[in-house]
């Protein structure tokens, strides 16, 4: 599970939490992947699904507010957004902002480990044109308070994870690598074995 400090480009009080659904990765970069070699040139071509980027599972929290659906801009940080950008993300539809979940949802996804994460609102972003504009120090007062919610809620995640069954996250790869395994060069095999290595050795 991750958490991740996020805006609310929709209404979203303080100590509500979202486990969020959708990611737009909102950055033009190179795409972060683990069937890569150092150069960047795909050595292994591996397309896993990332219709939902987050596990599908769903956790119950009574005491906090948990919003279940939501779609997440991602942005490159540390920045604070304009209000024109703040307003063209509502407008797309997005409720949350934040720096982190992508590349890491898409890595996760790949190595088929289930992923959730609950990202904590500390502020409302710069749309709301009522109220005070956001500063560091407002944004470091929600934020140790979120951490909170998050140490309270763990405990309750873990023992669902523990009784849950199986996930068709701990197979995303199986049907996604298209290169033939008798081409990938040795050493980009032994790397990703840990991963892919059981795929490999299917007849």
């Amino acid at each position: 599970m991750s958490s991740g400090r996020c805006k609310g480009v929709y209404s979203a009080h303080g100590e509500d939490l979202c486990l969020t659904v959708g990611h737009h990765d909102g950055v033009l970069k190179v795409c972060a992947q683990l069937a890569i070699s150092r150069r960047h040139r795909p050595t292994v071509i591996l397309h896993v699904q990332l219709r939902r980027p987050d596990c599908h599972h769903r956790f119950e929290r009574k005491g906090h507010a948990l919003h279940t659906q939501g779609t997440l801009v991602v942005m490159e940080g540390p920045l604070f957004s304009t209000r024109a950008e703040s307003n063209l993300h509502r407008s797309w539809g997005a409720h949350l902002i934040g720096m982190t979940a992508l590349p890491e949802a898409r890595l996760a996804r790949e190595a088929e480990i289930c992923l959730a994460i609950v990202a904590t609102v500390t502020d409302y972003d710069c749309w709301k044109e009522a109220g005070e504009s956001v500063t560091i120090e407002m944004v470091l007062k929600i934020m140790e308070e979120n951490i909170r919610s998050i140490q309270e809620i763990i405990p309750d995640i873990w023992k669902e994870l523990k009784n849950r069954g199986d996930c068709s996250c701990r197979r995303a790869a199986e049907n996604a690598i298209m290169t033939d395994p008798a081409v990938i060069p040795y050493q980009i095999k032994r790397k990703l074995s840990l991963f892919y290595e059981k795929y490999w050795k299917k007849p």
